[in-house]
């Protein structure tokens, strides 16, 4: 999905911290966000800014993992945009790293990029809704709480006219 830009010179790209940890095990440190463009060119937002979309943009979130301890289960990792009422806009669900991290191999001390896409349907209502991220067992669905609560709410994204 592109060419990945970690830093400007020599300075991280802005991020924001979030510290969460669930069964002492798996530690999400921080997430950035950018907004794709013309030719899927996405533009990393500063991490004090509201998040703006139209239908058909994409937001593109990265987590960054680290392994505490060996999880002890597999676990799925849910990014969703959704509304006061429950609808959701736009939703991945993958285990980390697209699948080729899954969290039953995770060993402490590792690190992980892990990168989620988000496209607005047409025909989405305009409106805030929530950014959050839900992680849950692979096998049973159950949620896995982080230390924080059950989900991590990111903010808002606002979605509007062009």
């Amino acid at each position: 999905h592109g060419v990945f830009l970690f830093s400007t010179g020599g300075k991280q790209l802005p991020s924001v911290r979030i510290g969460a940890t669930a069964e002492n095990s798996i530690f999400l440190d921080r997430v950035e966000f950018a907004v794709g463009g013309e030719r899927q060119v996405y533009k990393t937002l500063n991490s004090d800014k509201d998040i703006y979309l139209e239908p058909t943009q994409t937001l593109r979130v990265t987590l960054y993992w680290r392994a505490l301890n060996k999880p002890i289960g597999n676990r799925t990792v849910s990014v969703r945009i959704i509304d006061e009422t429950g609808w959701i806009s736009a939703q991945q669900d993958s285990t980390p790293s697209n699948g080729r991290r899954s969290t039953i191999v995770w060993e402490p001390g590792w690190y992980f990029r892990d990168v989620y896409y988000l496209t607005i349907p047409e025909g989405t209502a305009i409106g805030n809704k929530d950014l959050s991220l839900r992680l849950y067992d692979s096998t049973t669905r159950e949620r896995v709480p982080f230390d924080l609560g059950d989900d991590l709410s990111f903010g808002q994204v606002t979605i509007h006219t062009p």
